[in-house]
């Protein structure tokens, strides 16, 4: 199957700001703090397979009132609106969300009633022909890619032709990603929702990543700094 999409931090959130320090993620170092770290790193991740253990309520502060994300990431953990949950409609089975208390933040931040979102499921989509110690080279020389700029050995991860994932937004089975399927992309592109983007998985490293976006197959190919926008290039118009 062809049309399977990486999930992650929409472009402007990759491209324009610092990079991850160790207490957050890319969105949280700049405007987001969880006040209660340790008690969340307890919970552990439970991302694609069952809980056994509870999750407790988040306390974050977000330091501006004008923050509207629908989509972000702080601690390793996935924050969502309800704008987002509503657009992402996924099964209930499929995916768990945990409640947030936002009260340290300001009125702006608290209307969007962000909770945590833990995908609840696994599908086995991506090529198994490396092994563990290759699949570490390449995971580093792509990291290292994003970091600089420069172009990795290979741009990123292989679908497998037959691959049929059972659910929308799942992580792959042998390595663990994100990734979701074109009607879910679809139906966040076309809400309006913002912060979430969809990489194709063969092009999601380096400097010149592709996207599905409404107009089809994007490949980022700069920056415009009077409009404060990425630069997109269409490669390919999909139905």
């Amino acid at each position: 199957m062809r049309n399977i999409w990486a999930v992650r931090e929409a472009i402007p959130t990759v491209i324009k700001l610092d990079a991850p320090t160790a207490d957050c993620g890319i969105i949280g170092q700049m405007f987001c703090r969880i006040l209660n770290r340790a008690e969340i790193t307890l919970a552990g991740d439970c991302g694609g397979r069952e809980r056994a253990t509870p999750f407790p309520v988040a306390k974050i502060a977000i330091t501006i009132n004008e923050f509207d994300w629908d989509f972000f990431t702080c601690e390793g953990r996935m924050f969502v609106s309800e704008r987002m949950r509503q657009a992402m409609a996924l099964d209930p089975a499929d995916v768990r969300y945990f409640d947030v208390d936002a009260r340290q933040s300001p009125p702006g931040p608290r209307g969007m009633d962000y909770q945590i979102m833990e995908p609840a499921v696994s599908d086995d989509v991506s090529d198994h022909s490396m092994t563990d110690e290759e699949w570490k080279r390449h995971v580093a020389d792509h990291i290292a890619a994003e970091e600089t700029g420069v172009p990795a050995p290979t741009n990123g991860v292989k679908i497998r032709p037959d691959a049929a994932p059972a659910h929308d937004l799942f992580y792959d089975a042998p390595r663990g990603r994100l990734f979701c399927t074109d009607a879910f992309a679809l139906r966040v592109l076309n809400s309006g929702c913002i912060d979430m983007c969809f990489p194709v998985p063969s092009h999601m490293y380096g400097a010149n990543v592709r996207y599905r976006t409404l107009q089809g197959i994007e490949e980022y190919v700069g920056w415009d700094e009077e409009a404060n926008e990425p630069i997109l290039r269409l490669v390919e118009t999909l139905d």
